[in-house]
């Protein structure tokens, strides 16, 4: 539209305004990743009933993210997933 408010244009403003607050006083930072000692994300059973875990991706949480939310929907529904979990259960720390 002709008054600016295009999306991008909202989008290009709001890109600015985080550049410019970073040469305002901000600094970087870098932590670590929510990884596991063996790199293997834990996926299975918690010794607590109806607790489930699924955590320790690393940076492929989100890629990741789909094929264990299905294997977490087996376990929650009583059936046995596709693939083998012994390797991810929590069990093995």
């Amino acid at each position: 539209p002709p008054d600016g408010s295009s999306p991008g244009r909202k989008r290009l403003a709001f890109s600015s305004m985080a550049f410019d607050r970073a040469k305002l006083g901000g600094r970087e930072w870098m932590g670590y990743r929510p990884s596991l000692p063996d790199s293997l994300p834990v996926i299975g059973r918690a010794r607590a009933p109806n607790i489930f875990y699924a955590f320790g991706h690393g940076h492929l949480g989100l890629t990741q993210a789909a094929a264990t939310g299905r294997l977490i929907r087996d376990l929650v529904l009583g059936q046995t997933p596709p693939v083998d979990l012994a390797p991810f259960g929590p069990q093995r720390f």
